[in-house]
């Protein structure tokens, strides 16, 4: 939770609740955590809350989820649901994937407000693949589809847990949701 103490009413002061703040692994062996987001009060109007990156992100980053319970009910759960949602997709500089990974789309530095459209009003292939399981049948190992921008054009890079990073070619097959196997 983030708070302010208020003014004293008698013998308790009064606490402010400003907001909440998630935190997350700074990698994934480390014991370290550090904030990912914060949802705030904005400062048009103290009664709504507003998605805050407490980092930067850049494009393809996993930002957060956002639980189906969290965007019907209000509820802050993850905080994702607190984005503020706009029309226009030039304006975004986040997208809700097919699974609900809301993922930066712009560069996003430690500060922004995250920004996305409404579901359904774009669909960019590139970052709902981002992740998506491989399988080399050369190294017989797994890995995931990354995204790399070269000159602006997206390359699609596998990357493995030996650290190794391939350029996407016909000897990966691609798991795909519903379980089939793709080239």
């Amino acid at each position: 939770m983030i708070y302010s103490v208020g003014d004293s009413n008698g013998p308790v002061p009064t606490i402010n609740i400003l907001g909440k703040a998630l935190f997350g692994k700074v990698e994934r062996n480390s014991t370290e955590y550090k904030p990912v987001v914060h949802v705030i009060q904005t400062r048009a109007n103290p009664r709504t809350f507003g998605l805050f990156a407490s980092r930067n992100f850049c494009m393809g980053d996993a930002i957060v989820f956002i639980p189906e319970f969290e965007e019907e009910s209000g509820e802050c759960i993850l905080g994702g649901a607190f984005a503020r949602v706009v029309d226009s997709p030039s304006d975004c500089n986040s997208y809700i994937t097919r699974n609900r990974t809301l993922r930066c789309v712009k560069d996003i530095r430690a500060g922004e407000e995250i920004i996305r459209c409404e579901v359904g009003t774009q669909v960019l292939e590139e970052i709902e693949n981002i992740d998506r399981v491989v399988l080399s049948m050369e190294s017989m190992s797994v890995g995931k589809l990354g995204l790399k921008l070269v000159q602006g054009d997206p390359d699609t890079l596998v990357h493995f847990d030996d650290n190794r990073i391939e350029v996407v070619r016909n000897f990966h097959l691609h798991v795909y949701r519903n379980n089939t196997v793709g080239t």
